[in-house]
């Protein structure tokens, strides 16, 4: 028996990148699992299908639906919905804490403003993650763990793969291949 009805991971729509393609992977995994894990795109009132570069993960999408019994899994890049779920169990997954916090690295001040303006706009809660304290949470690298517990939180590890693609010589021939 399962803990959840249905399990809906939220991405948004046409987005190709690494979060992304994580979101997916995590689906199709749950899937071979015999989990019932479905893509969720937003915006939640369109309908949308996979991105051409993961249609091989084969994964179904599903409706939003904020029932009980329902797990629904969104991206730390849009904290804010989960924050909005009142039947469901929501739940952050933390791929990128830079993107998170609207780090770039190029000048604190700058990153500062640019995390400022996501509170603004609705984007980001005024006091980082220790406003998302009632959310389930996983994390996929060290670097979250760490500043999530610095915020009092206690995530799950959630660790994905790295596409195989980038295991072929596609890739690997661009590599550097420097004798010292």
């Amino acid at each position: 028996m399962h803990k959840f009805k249905k399990i809906l991971v939220v991405c948004p729509a046409g987005a190709v990148s690494g979060g992304p393609e994580a979101l997916h992977q995590l689906t199709a995994h749950m899937n071979s699992l015999g989990l019932p894990a479905f893509m969720c795109y937003q915006p939640f009132t369109a309908s949308a299908k996979p991105p051409a570069a993961y249609e091989c993960y084969q994964t179904q999408s599903a409706p939003y639906e904020d029932m009980a019994g329902n797990l629904i899994i969104f991206p730390e890049i849009d904290p804010m919905p989960a924050l909005k779920v009142k039947n469901a169990q929501a739940a952050l997954w933390w791929l990128s804490l830079e993107n998170f916090l609207e780090r770039r690295h190029t000048w604190l001040l700058h990153d500062r403003v640019r995390y400022f303006k996501r509170v603004l706009q609705g984007r980001r809660p005024w006091s980082g993650a220790k406003n998302l304290k009632g959310l389930l949470h996983f994390s996929q690298t060290e670097h979250s763990t760490q500043y999530l517990k610095s915020c009092g939180i206690e995530p799950i590890p959630l660790i994905d793969s790295i596409n195989e693609d980038f295991l072929t010589n596609k890739y690997l021939d661009r590599i550097d291949h420097k004798k010292t």
